[in-house]
């Protein structure tokens, strides 16, 4: 097994150098990434019911779109607590105007 994985290995490092390989020994290294990728699942605790990209790129946009929205309503609730905040300070200086001030003791 381990000359199996040297060989497999030296394909590898050849693909990687962008070396051309023939169909056999592509062929023989795409099986060893799919190995190789089905025992990192494994340890990973991945399971073949996981989420494929398209589903994740899916799951993104729709976070986006809902922060997106969140930010629109942040915008509207920031610009009414200023509209709030204008009113109230028409409010105390129109009650200042009316209460006399106390002398201060």
């Amino acid at each position: 097994m381990e000359f199996e994985n040297n060989q497999v290995w030296q394909l590898h490092l050849r693909s990687s150098r962008r070396e051309a390989l023939s169909e056999e020994e592509q062929a023989r290294l795409q099986a060893w990434y799919a190995e190789m990728d089905r025992e990192e699942a494994a340890q990973l605790g991945l399971s073949a019911t996981t989420a494929s990209v398209a589903e994740l790129e899916a799951q993104v946009k729709n976070a986006e779109r809902q922060v997106l929205e969140l930010i629109r309503q942040n915008q509207i609730i920031a610009a009414q607590n200023e509209a709030i905040r204008a009113n109230v300070a028409v409010l105390r200086r129109k009650l200042e105007g009316r209460i006399p001030a106390q002398p201060v003791s």
